[in-house]
């Protein structure tokens, strides 16, 4: 799943009460300030109402043309300003709240119903303890009912150390001298239960991890020894 998924998923869900506790209850658990959201209908963007019509014009004779709604649902985040609340419009937002947010609509219908989550960059934009988090949700049978799964990849070594990934669940990617990238499991290397997993990759000692020579960081590349 892309970081660009519209919030109109979430704006949908949020007109079931219960889902809509639901996200409220995570948007506040993940201390954005935020006590609620508001679901409104605002009027669609002219650019997006253009581009319909552009593909409307290109069907063939006699096909039907798509309809240009003149409204579309928006979301809006209720931040606690003092004794009141202060509704914030996505470009007000942080990238990591818009990145939570994004997030928020399939992975509430998933734990809902069951499926699975693919995301990518999990980590993208989000702090290691919302990140965190949302894995909690998935390990905990009280929030996930149905067994949903959420695969995902990411470069947060922290992770590694949570204690929230069984070491079967843990997958490694690496390139080759031809480029082409192998997918292989932690369970390789038979790591012992109290190994500190994250330290581990970092020494290099499952692979995976880039070796970048520090002349080229310096711009010594041509291996010369001497200093600029």
């Amino acid at each position: 799943m892309g970081r660009s998924i519209h919030r109109a998923g979430v704006a949908q869900l949020c007109q079931d009460e219960a889902d809509k506790a639901t996200i409220v209850r995570l948007l506040a658990q993940a201390d954005l300030g935020i006590a609620d959201v508001s679901i409104e209908d605002a009027p669609l963007p002219e650019l997006s109402r253009k581009a319909v019509e552009l593909i409307g014009a290109q069907l063939p004779h006699g096909t039907s043309r798509p309809e240009t709604a003149a409204t579309h649902r928006v979301i809006r985040l209720l931040h606690r300003v003092g004794a009141r609340l202060a509704p914030f419009e996505a470009e007000q937002e942080s990238s990591g709240t818009l990145a939570y947010l994004a997030l928020l609509g399939p992975l509430v219908n998933l734990l809902k119903n069951g499926g699975v989550l693919l995301v990518d960059e999990l980590d993208t934009s989000l702090h290691p303890l919302m990140a965190l988090q949302i894995m909690r949700l998935f390990s905990d049978p009280a929030s996930n009912p149905h067994s949903a799964q959420l695969v995902f990849n990411t470069h947060d070594t922290n992770l590694l150390r949570s204690g929230e990934i069984r070491r079967d669940q843990i997958w490694f990617t690496e390139k080759d001298s031809t480029g082409t990238s192998h997918l292989y499991p932690l369970t390789d290397f038979k790591p012992r239960r109290q190994e500190n997993l994250e330290n581990g990759y970092l020494q290099g000692r499952y692979g995976a991890i880039p070796f970048i020579h520090p002349d080229y960081l310096t711009g010594n590349a041509g291996g010369n020894g001497e200093k600029s």
